[in-house]
């Protein structure tokens, strides 16, 4: 397991150059932030538990593919932010060779707009 590196480096990727193309989606994306501090409960409400995971291949690769991951089933709970709680990248022996994020969702409890 890699922890705060790892997660920096995954931050990294929303910006990395893109080798392979991330997976497609019929509709775009939100971007749904992922943080390493749980939000304050006065703003965010928990709406759920999420995991992101992709295949290890190029790894840069396989961290945008389940930071993508991630994000999608977060945006399908109607989370704002992930809060994330596990980074685990497999060791080189390692079987089953995935990326794996977990995390905490969680949903703004006023939006902008939600008079």
């Amino acid at each position: 397991m890699i922890g705060v590196s790892a997660f920096a480096m995954l931050a990294a990727c929303a910006s990395a150059p893109k080798g392979r193309s991330a997976p497609s989606a019929s509709r775009p994306m939100r971007n749904v932030p992922l943080v390493i501090k749980a939000p304050r409960a006065a703003d965010f409400r928990f709406v759920g538990k999420v995991e992101g995971v992709a295949e290890l291949g190029e790894w840069v690769s396989a961290a945008n593919h389940a930071r993508i991951d991630i994000q999608r089933k977060a945006e399908a709970l109607g989370a704002d932010l992930v809060q994330i709680d596990r980074v685990i990248v497999p060791d080189d022996g390692e079987r089953g060779r995935l990326v794996l994020l977990t995390g905490r969702a969680y949903r703004a409890v006023f939006k902008r707009g939600d008079d």
